[in-house]
């Protein structure tokens, strides 16, 4: 696994902070505390967040954010939550 990783924003050179695991796979994750960037993590309409540049590295040294996509609306009836929540719990 990639102990480190230069950043893709700004170069600088940064040591694995943890993993993501996909299935059988482990996704080293990287972040970033001189690039801050936005989020809107909670869906559409809410506020965005700062946070430090996060991204994984997968095998083939490509990186990525793992959260593209978070807090957007799905149309993949897939997505959906049908579970029934426990309102005990709230």
């Amino acid at each position: 696994m990639i102990d480190v990783y230069h950043c893709p924003k700004c170069s600088r050179l940064l040591k694995c902070e943890g993993v993501v695991s996909v299935g059988d796979y482990e996704l080293p994750v990287f972040q970033c505390e001189d690039c801050i960037v936005k989020k809107t993590i909670f869906g559409p309409d809410t506020e965005p967040f700062e946070m430090a540049y996060t991204f994984c590295v997968d095998s083939a040294g490509r990186c990525f954010d793992p959260t593209d996509g978070l807090g957007e609306e799905s149309d993949d009836p897939d997505l959906d939550d049908d579970s029934d929540s426990d309102p005990s719990l709230n």
